[in-house]
């Protein structure tokens, strides 16, 4: 198989991830269902990183709901960038 001519100028692989990761924008979800009756629940969140998954992985020991959980435990954030939940909510999260 023919090589490509390498660029100098062309980023390594792990620069582009790196750089695609850093660059997603905080992302808000609306939960119609969890609404006041006055207006809808929104919850911001960052895109889960490697690193993150491995933390969630970990603290829920092959469990899934708990992995649900705890991603929505240490992800929901509000509009000023505070958590909505605490793991002591936790267990009301998966009933």
């Amino acid at each position: 198989m023919a090589r490509l001519p390498q660029q100098p100028s062309k980023m390594k692989a792990i620069d582009r991830a790196v750089n695609h990761f850093d660059s997603i924008e905080i992302r808000k979800l609306v939960v119609e269902e969890w609404s006041d009756g006055e207006s809808p629940f929104e919850i911001y969140a960052k895109p889960l990183t490697l690193k993150e998954s491995q933390s969630l992985y970990r603290l829920s020991k092959n469990d899934d709901l708990a992995l649900l959980a705890h991603a929505i435990i240490s992800k929901s954030l509000d509009e000023d960038g505070n958590k909505h939940f605490t793991l002591e909510d936790k267990v009301r999260l998966m009933n």
